[in-house]
């Protein structure tokens, strides 16, 4: 493979803190997935949520959608506090 013609895409790491979630239940779980979090980790830090993130670059295209459709789906299943 000739390396003269390849480029280096950047990669992202973030953490998002999940306000608002009352914790890790099989129905968050199952939503952040559904809203496209697949490739997540997902934790807890001193009674706190939140999901690591890695993404390519122009990965973090529509993150704010898939993070509105994640608490969408929780709020009709009230996982909210």
């Amino acid at each position: 493979m000739a390396k003269g013609n390849r480029k280096e895409m950047a990669t992202y790491q973030f953490a998002l803190i999940l306000a608002g979630i009352k914790g890790l239940t099989p129905d968050v779980t199952d939503a952040l997935y559904e809203a496209g979090f697949d490739d997540a980790l997902v934790g807890m830090a001193a009674g706190v949520p939140y999901i690591d993130v890695n993404h390519r670059q122009g990965g973090c295209d529509g993150q704010s959608t898939r993070l509105d459709q994640f608490y969408r789906s929780l709020a009709q299943k009230d996982h909210l506090k």
